[in-house]
């Protein structure tokens, strides 16, 4: 998730010879690298403290997605991450050892 790219970024930013590896950039995406929903981990935490508290003051039950509604790109993520710090940020891209999906957007 969203945690783990942040914390591979920042180390590549502050490690002048590490390089930050990006799965693929063959991905049908305007920067031909994946996009992702990403949620912080604590609105996750947040969110399922208003499930429990809608399951203790109702009879039914509901689902409800969990999603910011919006995608970024790694690379976009990348850029964003270089720019905030002012640090260069090496990268190349390796070859996903998974089968990715290019776009994953949750629906609000």
């Amino acid at each position: 998730g969203a945690d783990i790219l942040f914390n591979n970024i920042a180390k590549v930013a502050t490690s002048p010879n590490k390089i930050f590896e990006i799965y693929g950039n063959n991905h049908n995406t305007p920067d031909g690298t994946a996009i992702r929903d990403f949620i912080d981990v604590r609105d996750i935490a947040n969110i399922n403290l208003l499930a429990i508290e809608y399951l203790e003051n109702n009879k039914d039950s509901k689902i409800f997605n969990c999603s910011s509604g919006k995608g970024y790109s790694i690379l976009h993520i990348k850029d964003q991450f270089q720019k905030l710090t002012n640090n260069i940020i090496s990268y190349k891209f390796i070859n996903s050892p998974y089968l990715e999906k290019s776009v994953v957007i949750g629906k609000n």
